[in-house]
């Protein structure tokens, strides 16, 4: 579907401008499928001026103007508040990906410093369901109230900024089913996503849009990122995009890797990541390899040809 739209003119292209920003590990969360952009022992980012110097490199160079907020779980970050407020008066545009399990009162202080998006992971609306997604499994009375909590923030935050829920699909579309209902209602956005490694997922998102009776509209992708997207739209006007991961591999990164010659590789060129480690900022160009220069000091990647061929080369393989 995708490539067809391409092919026909449907589609949308930019430059990629945005670096994803893994301000720690530690999440109230433990979902299976999470893969913690890389890393699960990276450290914790805590100095915004720090980050903004690293950032103002990238920025001049090649134009950088927009940074989302990982972990782990961003929100219980101790500094969030003052990251987001530092990179919002340096200029960036601020993004967030949340569990929503944080009290609404530091949401609401993120969109006060300047928080601009708050993209929401609902994965399921069974409690049940989401206690089977964390490792090791947890109660359907937990699932209760973590569901409740996210469902009020979505209330909560109406209006007051643009809301993406974000819902990974396995094998099973049955519960995004009932998530689209719910945004439907709520008037939020909604983003369906494979599980990297799951084989299954592209049938399960088919079937859930033909479920919905949503045809294509338009495709959208960035060059020098593997992520890509389908906006769907139902015969009602009810929209929604549908991320894909397409085979973009980066002559300077993938060339002979063997984690994508042994068919493990499943993220390819999907760009970088900030994340600390000893004190220091780093940036993480794959998911998989920790060796430089797949994992190197921050001051280095600006000039490094990864670098340059991300920010700037809109012929990558694929």
């Amino acid at each position: 579907i995708f490539n067809a739209l391409v092919a026909a003119g449907r589609y949308t292209e930019k430059r990629l401008t945005s670096m994803r920003v893994k301000l720690h590990v530690p999440c109230q969360w433990t979902c299976f499928f999470c893969h913690m952009e890389g890393n699960h022992h990276s450290g914790s980012v805590d100095d915004p001026a720090a980050l903004v110097a690293t950032l103002t490199p990238l920025r001049d160079k090649y134009g950088l103007d927009e940074v989302h907020l990982t972990g782990g779980e961003p929100s219980i970050h101790p500094q969030v508040i003052e990251h987001v407020a530092a990179l919002t008066q340096a200029g960036y545009t601020v993004k967030m990906t949340s569990n929503g399990q944080t009290h609404p009162a530091l949401y609401e202080a993120c969109i006060d410093a300047g928080l601009r998006e708050l993209n929401l992971s609902i994965h399921t609306l069974d409690p049940s369901a989401l206690g089977a997604l964390m490792a090791p499994p947890r109660s359907r009375a937990w699932g209760e109230q973590a569901i409740c909590r996210q469902m009020a923030l979505c209330e909560e935050l109406r209006g007051r900024i643009k809301v993406k829920v974000n819902t990974c699909i396995g094998g099973d579309e049955s519960d995004a089913l009932r998530i689209a209902d719910f945004v439907r209602q709520s008037g939020v956005h909604w983003r369906i996503m494979k599980v990297l490694d799951c084989d299954v997922s592209d049938a399960a998102m088919a079937r859930l849009c033909a479920a919905l009776g949503a045809a294509p509209l338009s495709a959208n992708f960035v060059h020098g990122t593997s992520s890509c997207s389908v906006v769907m739209t139902a015969a009602d006007g009810f929209s929604f995009s549908v991320k894909l991961i397409r085979p973009l591999r980066s002559r300077s990164m993938c060339a002979g890797c063997p984690v994508d010659a042994a068919g493990q590789c499943f993220e390819f060129a999907y760009g970088p990541r900030i994340e600390a480690a000893n004190g220091q900022l780093l940036v993480r160009s794959c998911l998989y390899r920790n060796e430089e220069p797949f994992v190197q000091i921050a001051g280095n990647f600006v000039n490094h040809e990864i670098a340059v061929e991300t920010y700037t080369d809109s012929s990558l393989s694929s």
